[in-house]
């Protein structure tokens, strides 16, 4: 299995690692309410996506971590187009 040490995964901004997670996305599977105020204030992009196609707004909601979501959703970048026929909308 992969591993490495914690600081390793904040060294570049929206850098991907395995499976896919951004830091952004490490930092809200954390909890890291902090790491992520600095990387979204550092301009990392809070809609990039994972291998599953998650955000790091996904990560948040489903590990229950409100301070990451508030954190996430004052940073005013997640928009998403719905589009008729995608599979996001009924």
């Amino acid at each position: 299995m992969f591993q490495t040490s914690y600081p390793y995964f904040f060294t570049l901004l929206s850098c991907y690692f395995f499976p896919g997670e951004t830091n952004l996305q490490l930092s809200c599977i954390k909890n890291d309410v902090v790491k992520v105020k600095q990387l979204l204030a550092s301009g990392a992009d809070a809609n990039m996506k994972d291998n599953a196609g998650w955000t790091a707004l996904h990560e948040a909601c489903n590990h229950g971590y409100t301070g990451c979501v508030q954190e996430l959703l004052k940073a005013r970048q997640l928009v998403y187009e719905i589009k008729p026929g995608d599979g996001t909308c009924c």
